[in-house]
């Protein structure tokens, strides 16, 4: 028995649940360029992903692809989104920094996820957090990049969904304090500005969320983060 449970009409793409055996397919309706990079970048992530996951818990992961669509292990477990003010979650938090540590070594360049999201993160039944959706993938960057952008998302996100321009000051401290937890002492490039190198080296469409955070908000991350 398959269950279709997502169709995006804007990405041109869909989700479809496999219960029987356990997998999703995840299926593009054109062959554009874009797509086909889309593809092979999610195919590039995961079969990394999987590789490391795999040896860390001993467990087996499933991945392939074809022209259109990628094959891949389903996680069963909840989702959380990004617009329901997760900065006071700092249980849920945690946990996705500790993944991040166990999957990635501390060397100074490193896979990229590439939009690290309460979206495209699956918290299990054991709680432990699993990162899905690698499109973006990029197989060299510093250290650290993700959870920079995770916790920029997970900040900004809920203000401007409503229309503010400010951060509340409650949020900002418990931002500066798991910003401390993972940079201290870190000399990395995006860290003195990383909402501007996030633009300048990364993303480039101008509708994504970092082009939308207000000069005000960029001056209270960049204050708090020094």
């Amino acid at each position: 028995m398959t269950t279709l449970f997502s169709f995006n009409l804007k990405k041109n793409n869909g989700v479809i649940y496999n219960n029987k055996k356990n997998f999703i397919v995840k299926f593009y309706t054109n062959t554009k360029s874009v797509s086909k990079k889309k593809i092979l970048n999610e195919f590039k992530g995961y079969s990394w992903y999987f590789k490391i996951l795999a040896k860390k818990s001993k467990k087996k992961f499933f991945i392939k692809k074809n022209l259109n669509s990628l094959f891949f292990t389903a996680f069963k477990g909840e989702k959380y989104s990004s617009y329901d003010g997760m900065i006071y979650n700092t249980s849920l938090l945690q946990k996705i920094i500790n993944h991040y540590n166990f999957i990635w070594h501390k060397k100074n360049k490193v896979p990229f996820h590439g939009d690290l999201t309460f979206e495209n993160i699956i918290f299990l039944k054991n709680n432990k957090a699993i990162f899905i959706d690698w499109e973006f993938f990029n197989s060299k960057q510093d250290w650290g990049l993700d959870l920079c952008y995770f916790l920029i998302s997970v900040i900004v996100l809920p203000p401007l969904s409503s229309g503010k321009t400010k951060i509340e000051n409650d949020e900002l401290n418990i931002f500066k304090v798991f910003w401390k937890k993972i940079f201290y002492k870190k000399n990395y490039n995006y860290l003195n500005d990383p909402i501007s190198f996030l633009k300048k080296n990364i993303y480039h469409h101008k509708d994504h969320f970092l082009y939308k955070i207000s000069d005000t908000m960029k001056q209270q991350i960049n204050k708090s983060i020094l």
